[in-house]
């Protein structure tokens, strides 16, 4: 599937691939990180927004005279040595193999620059400076993580958001659009959904023990989830009674240990090479 291309929000059918099965899901079997020695040759990725998924403050729309390509120039074999969607592009005999030049529209400069910035040090850096929120624009760098076949940085940026969960207690507000996204771009099964799933099903246990004010302000916010959202923090919820962890009626704690969050992550071929 194109990067720039969304994916059918169709909850019901078994033939939407998991994330991890839709195409081999490793960097490059064969051989270390490439050298900057030997990494001279370079390419470029130009990065725009669609403006039918931009907006201004206030929900308006960005017109598309306001949206302008930011170009990346990034060394080719590092980046394909990390992502066999680049790899396939740059190496694979099409178009962008002989002009050495990518389109990627619809994805978030800032989120393909923290991806580039990965790729040269294996650490997930957010800027300083950003129009998005920390939780958003992690949930785009997984996706984009998924759409350019890098299960590694997915697994990294999952690290980041649960610290940043962990920190700051995320919950959603009422008006909260970002798990629209999250559903209408990643795949049934997808281990973000079902991370999100689970946190949040924690969150609706721990509030329903704190009485009927806070249970009042979940249901107002999860009147506002997507409806494939809720079916599966329901199916969480069932999981967490039947969980020994669970006391009573409400869940030991909010935090989650590492073991527990490796349950969510891609799974990872022949990490033994990398």
């Amino acid at each position: 599937m194109p990067p720039g291309q969304k994916r059918k929000a169709s909850e019901d059918s078994s033939s939407v691939p998991e994330a991890s099965k839709r195409a081999p899901r490793s960097e490059k079997e064969e051989g270390s990180r490439p050298s900057f020695l030997d990494a001279t040759e370079m390419v470029k990725i130009n990065v725009f927004e669609s403006p039918s998924n931009d907006k201004k403050e206030g929900g308006e729309k960005v017109n598309s005279a306001e949206v302008t390509k930011k170009p990346f120039l990034v060394h080719k074999a590092i980046l394909c040595h990390y992502s066999p969607f680049f790899d396939a592009a740059f190496n694979g005999g099409f178009q962008e193999d002989t002009t050495q030049e990518l389109d990627l529209p619809d994805t978030d400069p800032i989120v393909f620059g923290i991806l580039v910035e990965w790729t040269y040090s294996q650490r997930v850096i957010m800027p300083t400076t950003r129009t998005c929120n920390d939780r958003f624009t992690l949930m785009k760098l997984w996706v984009l993580a998924d759409r350019c076949l890098i299960p590694r940085l997915q697994n990294d940026t999952l690290v980041c958001l649960e610290a940043r969960r962990a920190t700051l207690g995320w919950m959603p507000s009422p008006c909260d659009d970002t798990f629209a996204y999250l559903y209408d771009n990643t795949a049934y099964r997808s281990p973000l959904r079902h991370y999100f799933a689970h946190r949040f099903s924690n969150a609706m246990v721990i509030a329903g023990s704190q009485g009927l004010e806070r249970t009042s302000k979940v249901s107002e916010i999860s009147e506002n989830l997507p409806q494939p959202m809720l079916a599966d923090i329901i199916t969480c919820m069932v999981e967490q009674v039947r969980n020994p962890e669970f006391e009573g009626g409400r869940v030991r704690s909010l935090k989650i240990s590492e073991e527990e969050l490796q349950k969510f992550y891609v799974p990872l071929k022949d990490m033994e090479s990398l």
